[in-house]
This record gives C-alpha cells, structure tokens and sequence, in this order.
C-alpha cells in the first residue's frame, strides 16, 4: 500500500509478469523513488519473490513498482502490493 507506515526491517514482494513472446524478462524493484533491486530475472508466468531488509521501524513506504525489460528494451512499470515478513 502506498504511504504505509511500517513496522518491520524486511518486506517480500512478489510480482509475476506475462508476454506472449519472451519467456525471461528482467526487472528493477523501485521503493520511494529510488532503485533497489537490478535486473532480477522473471520468466514468464512464474511468480518473482524478493525480499528487501534494511527498513527503519517506523517509515512512510511510499509507491513501490517494478519496471520490465525485454532484450533490453524497456517494456512496462507496474505497481505492486507487498507482504509483510515479521
């Protein structure tokens, strides 16, 4: 959820990306405009699971979303919901 407060040091999220021509895409994970997590291999149709540590009790988490390449051509930028890991 966009500008949560939270509570925990680590947070999972999880996204699962589809095109009906490639069957590995590569993704960024960007957390309150800055860039996370790199070139996270998502194949398609499978679920992508990454856990991000180091959050301060107490944060505003601001918009999270993932950006999507294919054969280096930048594709899409979704928002994503995350789970939290206690």
């Amino acid at each position: 959820m966009p500008n949560s407060t939270i509570y925990v040091s680590a947070i999972s999220f999880n996204w699962t990306v589809y095109d009906a021509v490639s069957p590995e895409m590569s993704c960024n994970l960007t957390i309150n405009d800055a860039v996370n997590r790199t070139n996270i291999t998502a194949y398609n149709g499978t679920m992508v699971n990454t856990s991000v540590s180091g959050f301060i009790a107490g944060i505003t988490l601001g918009m999270s979303h993932v950006m999507i390449w294919q054969d280096g051509a930048y594709i899409a930028r979704h928002g994503i919901s995350q789970s939290v890991r206690w």
